[in-house]
């Protein structure tokens, strides 16, 4: 899915080591297939080509997607919203009112999904899904799900060192143990995971000759801009597709917003780094 993973499984000889890391990559690949953008043939893709103006058929598992993402819509209050392609494919170009109509245009507003039917349509030509901020995490559960059924009682999982997974007890016992440090790579918010997830979101941080530069990739519909405050935001969850998820919203909700996601979601934990510290909260 175009970054990395890693799964260590303590105390795993070589044989099985190699037939659980292949199922993995089976997963891993499966889902790409369905839920990328970067693939011509994968059914999102196929969505985003046919889905303006007519229904369009999905499989099982992109419908249990959509169903996902029409429900954190919802329990976000829209901040978490996976229909703003055209803003995406956009963002390098200067705002302007075609620009702004765009912005008013996309979104999961203008979707029409019918679950028990199992299709889609897009009500505007500007509506298209990526799938960012949510992936990683609908691929994590899914990877969860598979260890617990082989009854593997110990791992940890990061994927592309923003999304982490600690399933079960660390080896030397207690929880698994994650140190993120903040900003200038000082002052380290220390989260101990036990069948727990966590989730970080920010801007990126893209090298460019001798130093790396801060670059925004979450776009806020509610206050229509990229998000460009130099901050983090660290969800720890149970789940791993809502950790991924709302790490991702907070970064974009408003105040409104932000004030919902906590009373909709009291069993995760909240975290935002600011100013090189780390506090509770979002």
């Amino acid at each position: 899915m175009g970054t990395r993973f890693n799964l260590v499984i303590p105390g795993m000889d070589d044989r099985d080591g190699k037939s659980y890391g292949g199922k993995v990559s089976e997963i891993l690949a499966e889902q790409e297939g369905i839920m990328t953008r970067f693939q011509e043939n994968s059914e999102l893709s196929a969505i985003n080509r046919d889905a303006f103006g007519k229904a369009v058929g999905v499989s099982q598992e992109m419908s249990r997607i959509l169903g996902a993402c029409d429900l954190f819509w919802r329990d976000t209050l829209g901040a978490f919203d996976p229909a703003l392609l055209s803003v995406i494919k956009k963002k390098h170009e200067t705002a302007d009112e075609n620009n702004s109509r765009q912005v008013t245009a996309a979104g999961w507003k203008n979707v029409k999904f019918r679950p028990h039917a199992r299709t889609i349509q897009f009500l505007t030509g500007e509506t298209g899904l990526d799938l960012g901020g949510f992936g990683k995490g609908w691929v994590m559960e899914k990877i969860v799900g598979y260890l617990k059924g082989k009854n593997i009682d110990a791992a940890f999982i990061s994927f592309g060192e923003s999304t982490i997974c600690g399933l079960g007890s660390h080896p030397l016992g207690g929880p698994w143990q994650v140190n993120v440090p903040a900003k200038n790579g000082q002052n380290p918010l220390v989260v101990n995971i036990t069948d727990e997830a966590i989730s970080v979101s920010g801007l990126k941080l893209i090298k460019r000759e001798n130093e790396k530069l801060p670059v925004p990739h979450i776009f806020s519909p509610a206050r229509e801009q990229w998000i460009a405050e130099d901050k983090m935001v660290l969800v720890q969850s149970a789940s791993p597709l809502k950790a991924e998820v709302l790490s991702t919203a907070c970064s974009a909700a408003d105040d409104h917003q932000k004030m919902h996601i906590l009373d909709a979601f009291k069993e995760e934990r909240f975290y935002v780094c600011e100013k090189d510290e780390w506090r509770n909260g979002i």
